[in-house]
């Protein structure tokens, strides 16, 4: 099954929070999660905030967290059933190999 594009405004917000929190970092780490939650507050406060879920990230780091025995964690970790996790390994394997097939600037010699 195709992954669904977060819709622009989603990202959008995900952006935004990445930068405040990119540049709170930029102060310290000193009371970090303080300041980006008061910013938080100041920049979305009083109003109904979606946040959407990133399935391309979430899948990215299921495949990065599994160590080969882990799945009963994982499914507890992000709330997903066996069948589901092992759908995303498979699908972030391939995807994984896809991206090694062609590496820029090397040429593959013809067997």
């Amino acid at each position: 099954m195709p992954r669904r594009p977060i819709n622009s405004r989603g990202s959008e917000l995900l952006n935004q929070i990445e930068a405040m929190i990119e540049d709170e970092l930029r102060h310290g780490t000193d009371q970090l999660g303080r300041r980006v939650t008061t910013r938080m507050a100041l920049d979305f406060g009083g109003s109904s905030v979606y946040f959407p879920c990133d399935k391309s990230r979430r899948d990215a780091q299921i495949f990065r967290d599994f160590t080969g025995d882990n799945i009963p964690e994982l499914r507890a970790k992000y709330k997903l059933n066996e069948s589901t996790i092992y759908q995303i390994l498979r699908q972030e394997r391939a995807r994984r190999r896809q991206q090694q097939v062609f590496l820029p600037g090397v040429m593959r010699e013809k067997k």
